[in-house]
């Protein structure tokens, strides 16, 4: 692969920075800037990334497996509260057209195999292609889900919450970036390692037909804290702790437990018209502080909102109906999701947040997504393009592959 570094003047646009057609990228923004834009924000996170992808590549003698990264195999899959990496590639696949239940079942299984096998190897044994024998030390994990349609197509029960969504208003779903029967999720702290997995990985699914495939990214996150939003603003702050996911995130019982729910939607941002607000009226749609990301009111990202809070002549320091107030677990009786957000740009005019929620109950999603469309003042300025709902499965253990207790 050609790299091409290729700088831009500082009057360059936003949307310009963001072509995916360039192959690599941008010079780091500076960390000082007190009001993040989409311009500053995009050439600092690609520019990252193209340094990722060249250091990234090992040499011939790079064998050694570091102990820094999640094993593959385990009675949970990784990639779920994992420690956010900075790159994702999400890959979906189709059970093949025309067969029956048993050819069907005996082409998931197969795929199934292969899978832990060649994952064991790759990050638990350090093996493979060359290319991937760093996986441990750049914390690659892959997470594994189903599709409804795959209950389908099996002639098996799907379960109770594995239902297809509502149609919210304001979505315009495409199938070019939706659905699937069999889902991947491979996230990375570098560009070649999810890039060459997700194609080893795909090699080994030529029973299966690819539905899509999509690229996400993290923005660098200066001084530390959440990560920023092509917005400017700070993002998947509150996240539930190890011990809260362990009743809001993971599956207790029956033969999912121990797996969950993978909630993905591809979210348009409408960038432009958001950046033509002011600094105080964006901060009133969020509900944070722009520069630090803390609640209005309050001086660090990981401060407390206080809902009670009011101003000199009685308003609420944080909005009633601020995308933060709505969205907080007060708001659905203490229940709460498990956010990965990444961004994407895939061309001049589509660029967003490819929204990763991991929960024990969809439902969740559901009652959140209902509020957020009837209240939210954030929702105009975004447009839902891509949806799914899958059951990640349990993890893989000893002799055990993935999907053995589902299937």
């Amino acid at each position: 692969m050609k790299i091409q570094w290729v700088v831009f003047r500082s009057g360059v646009t936003a949307r310009d920075a963001a072509c995916p057609l360039l192959e690599e990228r941008l010079p780091m923004s500076s960390p000082q800037d007190p009001a993040p834009t989409r311009r500053g924000l995009i050439a600092s996170t690609l520019g990252l990334a193209a340094g990722a992808a060249v250091a990234a590549r090992p040499s011939a003698s790079h064998t050694a497996v570091a102990a820094d990264g999640a094993p593959f195999r385990g009675r949970r899959q990784a990639g779920v509260t994992t420690p956010h990496q900075s790159d994702l590639l999400l890959a979906a696949f189709d059970l093949p057209e025309g067969v029956g239940v048993d050819q069907a079942r005996r082409a998931l299984r197969g795929v199934l195999d292969t899978w832990t096998r060649e994952l064991t190897s790759v990050i638990d044994r350090g093996e493979g292609p060359e290319v991937l024998a760093h996986a441990r030390h750049s914390r690659l994990t892959a997470t594994v889900g189903l599709g409804g349609t795959a209950f389908d197509r099996l002639g098996l029960s799907r379960p109770p919450l594995l239902a297809d969504f509502p149609a919210f208003p304001g979505d315009r779903i495409k199938d070019a970036h939706s659905g699937g029967d069999l889902v991947v999720q491979l996230c990375a702290d570098d560009v070649w390692t999810v890039a060459t997995a997700a194609d080893l990985l795909a090699e080994a699914a030529d029973t299966l037909s690819p539905r899509w495939r999509q690229r996400g990214f993290v923005a660098p996150a200066p001084g530390g804290g959440a990560s920023r939003n092509l917005f400017g603003h700070k993002d998947g702050i509150s996240n539930p702790t190890a011990e809260e996911s362990e009743r809001l995130v993971w599956i207790g019982q029956g033969a999912e437990a121990d797996g969950t729910y993978m909630v993905f939607r591809r979210i348009h941002m409408k960038v432009d018209r958001f950046e033509a607000l002011s600094t105080a009226d964006q901060e009133r749609v969020i509900g944070r502080h722009k520069d630090t990301g803390a609640p209005l009111g309050q001086q660090r990202e990981t401060d407390e909102p206080d809902f009670a809070a009011v101003t000199a002549d009685g308003a609420p320091v944080i909005p009633d109906d601020a995308h933060m107030a709505l969205a907080h677990a007060r708001s659905h009786d203490g229940d709460r999701m498990l956010r990965r957000g990444f961004a994407y740009a895939d061309s001049w005019d589509d660029q967003g947040l490819l929204f990763l929620a991991f929960m024990d109950d969809p439902r969740l999603f559901i009652r959140m997504q209902n509020l957020l469309t009837r209240k939210d003042p954030l929702y105009p300025f975004t447009e839902h393009r891509g949806t799914g709902l899958y059951l990640v499965l349990p993890g893989a253990v000893e002799d055990r592959p993935l999907g053995t207790g589902i299937l």
